[in-house]
């Protein structure tokens, strides 16, 4: 398996080649599923916000995410693919995170990412009770958190 078919890891490398594979795989939806990782799904973000801002990321991922789901052979129904919620909170963290880190260059502030808090899958658990994270009314629509600081 070569670097650019490699599922994206917390603590490895992240190439600009390797951003760009995701990134225009993302696109094209020929990024294979197994390579839509938690990790690909925030360089997607970091690279939305990247190119066109936070107002516009939250406007296009969305549909984006459904898009690619479906294409890949997944549904996006109240228990699995798109979820509203995670994904309106994560672009919001990003955002943070990149204007944060903006003089750094997108690669190298992906992988710095994916190995700091905010980058790790259960992240949002400090942020939402699972109950409530998980339920269908949050999958499909924007539920403020429940348990610490709103974002």
């Amino acid at each position: 398996m070569s670097a650019l078919s490699a599922p994206l890891h917390a603590g490895e490398p992240l190439s600009n080649a390797k951003l760009m594979h995701i990134v225009e795989g993302f696109f094209d939806h020929g990024l294979p599923k197994e390579q839509w990782t938690h990790g690909a799904h925030l360089v997607i973000g970091l690279f939305l916000i990247h190119a066109h801002g936070l107002e516009r990321a939250d406007a296009m991922m969305p549909e984006m995410i459904r898009s690619f789901n479906t294409a890949k052979g997944g549904i996006n129904s109240d228990k699995e693919g798109y979820h509203h919620t995670l994904t309106i909170f994560y672009l919001r963290i990003l955002a943070a995170y990149f204007d944060q880190h903006k003089n750094t260059p997108l690669a190298q502030m992906c992988a710095n990412l994916l190995m700091a808090p905010q980058g790790a899958r259960d992240y949002p658990l400090k942020h939402y009770s699972k109950e409530r994270l998980f339920s269908p009314q949050v999958r499909k629509s924007w539920v403020e958190p429940d348990v610490s600081e709103s974002v």
